[in-house]
């Protein structure tokens, strides 16, 4: 049988470059999981522990290149910052492992937020002991959380003091389709709640935040250790997450938005 080996080449070639074609089509916009293994160039700031920056490295923390880990299936969104933000889901979230992001009883999260109202309520930033359920669960850890309706969310603070739990009522977004910048610090003493830099709320308490048994800080969720009380699973934008080991300043806090 005489086999025309110039078709069989030319055939073969077709095809390769269609896979290649196939393969880079969506190049611009990679799929969860496809990252590169390399932390960059990126220069952290003072006390600065992770950043989540949602460019090509969305599942790195651009500081030590440590991966987060991806439950559900969430996307990349548009950004406030660069090329992408993180698009939450139903039944979504990331988490990075809490080792060594924490000072000695104080940190700070600071993170661009643009609020979908549906769910009407949902974790933001969650940290909590796997261990401990129910009511004595939130003597551990702390959770950011919001809750309202179509037209305004209140994001709050629940954190847990070892012998009990301390609330900070934060303050009111609008639902208008722009991005905030919302902070959290926490201290030995006091939490406080920023949007745009402008402190909303401040709340004492007895003893330092209690971490104990704490593993994970959770994004976009409640994560398996709040999510009773309906704040499950968040559908709104989150850019540009940054952890400090330390409790930021106003005027810090301002910096980080320009």
């Amino acid at each position: 049988m005489n086999i025309n080996k110039s078709i069989i080449k030319r055939t073969f070639g077709i095809a390769l470059i269609s896979l290649v074609f196939i393969g880079c089509q969506d190049m611009d916009r990679p799929e969860l999981g496809d990252y590169p293994t390399d932390v960059g160039n990126y220069s952290p700031l003072a006390g600065e522990t992770l950043f989540s920056e949602f460019n090509n490295t969305y599942y790195l923390n651009s500081i030590t290149g440590a991966p987060a880990t991806k439950v559900g299936t969430s996307s990349l969104g548009d950004p406030k910052v660069g090329d992408y933000s993180y698009k939450g889901a139903t039944d979504a979230y990331i988490s990075y492992p809490i080792k060594g992001l924490f000072g000695t009883n104080e940190l700070t999260v600071a993170f661009w937020y643009k609020v979908n109202a549906a769910p009407d309520r949902s974790g933001l930033i969650v940290v909590g002991n796997p261990s401990v359920t129910g009511d004595d669960g939130r003597k551990y850890g702390f959770r950011l959380f919001r809750e309202g309706n179509g037209s305004s969310q209140t994001i709050k603070l629940n954190a847990g003091i070892g012998t009990g739990e301390s609330w900070n009522d934060g303050g009111t977004l609008t639902v208008d389709n722009n991005w905030v910048y919302i902070t959290l610090t926490l201290s030995a003493t006091q939490s406080k709640i920023y949007f745009n830099g402008v402190l909303q709320r401040t709340s004492t308490y007895s003893s330092p935040v209690d971490l104990t048994g704490c593993v994970d800080l959770v994004i976009g969720a409640s994560g398996p250790t709040f999510s009773y009380w309906g704040h499950k699973s968040d559908s709104s934008l989150y850019d540009e997450i940054k952890v400090f080991n330390k409790v930021l300043t106003e005027a810090e806090i301002i910096s980080l938005m320009d």
